[in-house]
């Protein structure tokens, strides 16, 4: 399977509404899980340990959340279709759009890789920053508690 191949996601499916979802930890994974969620629930609850600041600050906690982060390419159409507009928003808010196939060296094993023919074009940010886009779409979902 590849992503060509894979069916993407499409709410449509769900047939009908009810009850409540309460998703732990407000990571990326569960920032996606409410999404996915309220499509299929009346009402979900997210909650996390840390308090949520509206800024790209890092989580108490958090590992790896000050390192750079590339997003891969599945992650960006995910996103896409759970969120549209999201690249724009990531971009608006800081991130990078870097070139993988030419834009980074890239050393493994004693030696570099050598470029691609074609662009890879991949977002890059911090770990808060690609959290904080998301949140903030979360949160303007209806019937979603953070």
């Amino acid at each position: 399977m590849t992503l060509a191949t894979a069916p993407r996601y499409d709410p449509d499916e769900i047939e009908e509404r009810r009850g409540h979802a309460v998703v732990v930890g407000a990571n990326m994974s569960g920032l996606i899980a409410s999404r996915v969620l309220i499509d299929r629930f009346q009402t979900v609850t997210l909650i996390d340990k840390d308090p949520l600041v509206d800024d790209a600050s890092a989580r108490p906690g958090t590992p790896q959340a000050n390192h750079i982060h590339v997003m891969k390419r599945a992650g960006q159409v995910v996103l896409e279709d759970l969120f549209p507009g999201n690249g724009d928003d990531l971009t608006d808010a800081g991130a990078l759009t870097v070139d993988l196939a030419r834009g980074v060296k890239i050393y493994t094993q004693g030696d570099f890789f050598a470029h691609g023919p074609s662009p890879i074009q991949k977002y890059s940010a911090s770990r808060p920053l690609f959290e904080q886009t998301t949140r903030r779409r979360v949160a303007k979902l209806d019937r979603v508690t953070i």
